[in-house]
């Protein structure tokens, strides 16, 4: 099929307009809604399901990144902490991780404070090679996937040994509130 979709209509690339987005996106919720009727009424084995999940992870994770990068997302988040999220590429994904997607997520939700100032920030994965983490950061339509050293400051526990104690989740030089895994 070369460069034609599924439904033979050959692909011309980026949008001319937002009308023509716009269009195209009603296409596709249309078909994706005219699918999930036939799917309804069929009988589906495990695989067939497992691969029927994947797909939507994609395409979610593509409409998503649509949003993100044209108006920024935003998702109900739990008291005190940025509502922003935003998602890596496939593309991305394969060159950091070689494409190994056991621990890539569908969103990663900004891991600072509600309200703060410059970009938003969210751990991606700890690469093996890497010296850091991974982030991805972005403010407005910029986004970038970069090595960022983890904040240094650690919580001190109630042992005076230092065994529970925990380091903050932040990357370094963070705005804000240090961030540990129960807040």
């Amino acid at each position: 099929m070369d460069d034609q979709d599924p439904w033979g209509t050959a692909l011309t690339g980026v949008p001319d307009s937002v009308i023509e987005l716009a269009m195209l996106c009603e296409t596709f919720s249309t078909r994706v809604a005219a699918l999930a009727d036939e799917l309804a009424k069929a009988d589906l084995s495990g695989d067939d399901l497992v691969l029927i999940n994947a797909c939507l992870r994609k395409a979610a994770s593509s409409s998503w990144l649509v949003g993100a990068v044209t108006f920024g997302l935003e998702r109900r988040a739990p008291e005190g902490r940025c509502p922003h999220f935003n998602v890596v590429t496939t593309a991305e994904w394969i060159r950091l991780f070689h494409g190994d997607e056991s621990a890539r997520m569908e969103s990663y939700e900004c891991d600072l404070e509600a309200g703060h100032p410059g970009p938003h920030v969210s751990p991606v994965f700890q690469v093996r090679y890497a010296p850091q983490p991974v982030w991805i950061r972005w403010s407005g339509r910029d986004r970038e996937l970069v090595e960022l050293t983890s904040c240094p400051i650690d919580r001190i526990g109630a042992d005076p040994n230092g065994v529970d104690d925990e380091a903050c989740g932040l990357p370094e030089g963070h705005v804000g509130r240090h961030w540990y895994g129960d807040n």
